[in-house]
């Protein structure tokens, strides 16, 4: 009887145990969150270049989960990696890097490099910095950043790639607005002006002609008293 009634404990112990860890590992909502292997905020100056100028690229790493881990970059085909430009900066030190992979589709080009938490210590965070040369007229792009799990092999027809954060960019001329026909406001506003215009020239004659009446009955009046022509003259004024 006794060996029943703990068995019936251990039985109950082992019940609320598992109720306890299933409640807390579905607790907060943050269980559907993506594993990232690394922090990346993108920054990309200027946004807007002509061909054959550079945009630059500041990459901030942080918050690194894995020994070696997987980062991509995809920017258009309207820009190519300038050789040379890439490097790391950590705390005051600067290390020269290369991309382990550059290849490119009809439509992107990528940039693929496997960095090691190691070369982040003792600060666990730094940046990696590069330029881009505009080659092509690019009316509307964007360039965008991913970290993966460390793979060796990279295929461009299959990147695997998504965007952790990204930035839009031009190269080449903004694309000029369709220029259509005037819209009914715009004619309403044209016909009110011409109308205006009109009414303003008719004002003007009316102006004119009455001038011209006032001169002469100035003139015919001159021959009355000085006091008058004065009292006229400072009405006139005021008015």
């Amino acid at each position: 009887m006794r060996l029943t009634v703990n068995a019936l404990l251990l039985l109950l112990l082992s019940l609320t145990l598992s109720l306890c860890y299933l409640g807390c590992g579905s607790g907060g909502g943050g269980g559907d969150a993506p594993n990232e292997l690394a922090k990346l905020d993108l920054k990309v100056s200027p946004r807007a270049i002509d061909s054959g100028d550079a945009i630059r690229l500041v990459i901030y790493i942080s918050n690194l989960q894995e020994p070696i881990w997987t980062l991509k970059i995809r920017f258009p085909v309207g820009l190519e990696f300038i050789e040379h430009s890439s490097f790391y900066v950590v705390g005051d030190n600067t290390i020269a890097v290369s991309p382990q992979h550059y290849a490119s589709t009809e439509t992107d080009s990528f940039l693929v490099f496997y960095p090691t938490r190691n070369i982040f210590e003792p600060y666990g965070k730094g940046f990696l910095m590069l330029r881009l040369l505009g080659v092509g007229n690019v009316p509307d792009g964007r360039i965008a950043v991913d970290a993966d799990i460390y793979d060796p092999v990279f295929d461009p027809a299959n990147p695997l790639f998504d965007a952790q954060d990204s930035e839009h960019i031009r190269v080449g001329p903004e694309t000029p607005k369709p220029s259509g026909t005037s819209s009914p406001s715009s004619s309403s506003s044209s016909s009110s002006s011409s109308s205006s215009s009109s009414s303003s020239s008719s004002s003007s004659s009316s102006s004119s002609s009455s001038s011209s009446k006032s001169s002469s009955s100035s003139s015919s009046s001159s021959k009355s008293s000085s006091s008058s022509s004065s009292s006229k003259s400072t009405l006139r004024f005021y008015k």
